[in-house]
């Protein structure tokens, strides 16, 4: 219940800020407004250099997406965004650009889990390639893990220490961890839904 609570609570928040900015500013207010922000802010900000740390490279990828989607939406038609679904998107976007903040952060000081990064970097170069589907992969085996708690994990006695040893940092629900983990884990797939959209490729290699 304090899950759902919290998750709604933030969401209601996000409508509330966007609302407030479409009743006080016009639309080129509106992007000036967004733009200001983006060079106030360093995380979101695009350097104008080529990557060559992974962490360097995912943060580029991501933060590229980000903004390409972003801008997609400031595009439409205002009778668009005015609209129920159209508003919808909107705070899912924004939505996703709180939520992974502080992924950016962990990236920028080079502090991302050596298991999380490795499955991000192998999402980001399937989807420089337009493979979705081996994305999907990797999105997976860092949300939900890719292997079954062995016999044993649960119970008390000599079975338990062994078993546990046999889990590897992979093989955990990453996205359990914690409620900042859990956010900017989800904030990744929905990066991943648009970048399938503004970037088609074959039907054998996208996600349904």
């Amino acid at each position: 219940m304090e899950y759902l609570e919290g998750t709604s609570n933030d969401f209601a928040e996000t409508v509330k800020d966007i609302e407030q900015q479409e009743e006080e500013l016009d639309p080129e207010e509106l992007e000036i407004l967004k733009k200001k922000r983006d060079d106030e802010d360093p995380i979101f900000k695009e350097e104008d250099r080529e990557p060559t740390l992974p962490e360097e490279k995912v943060l580029f990828f991501l933060r590229k997406l980000l903004r390409e989607w972003e801008l997609e939406l400031d595009s439409r038609p205002l009778t668009e965004k005015r609209t129920a679904s159209g508003r919808l998107e909107y705070v899912t976007c924004a939505q996703c650009r709180r939520y992974i903040k502080p992924f950016f952060k962990l990236l920028r000081s080079k502090n991302v889990p050596e298991s999380i990064l490795r499955a991000v970097c192998g999402i980001v170069e399937s989807m420089k390639v337009r493979d979705y589907v081996k994305a999907n992969d990797f999105y997976y085996r860092m949300a939900i893990g890719n292997a079954p708690w062995p016999m044993g994990v649960t119970m008390v006695g000599i079975h338990e220490r062994s078993a546990r040893e046999k889990i590897s940092s992979n093989q955990i629900a990453h996205v359990l961890n914690d409620e900042t983990q859990r956010k900017y884990i989800s904030s990744i797939k929905r990066l991943m839904t648009f970048c399938q959209k503004k970037y088609p490729t074959l039907p054998s290699k996208c996600v349904s």
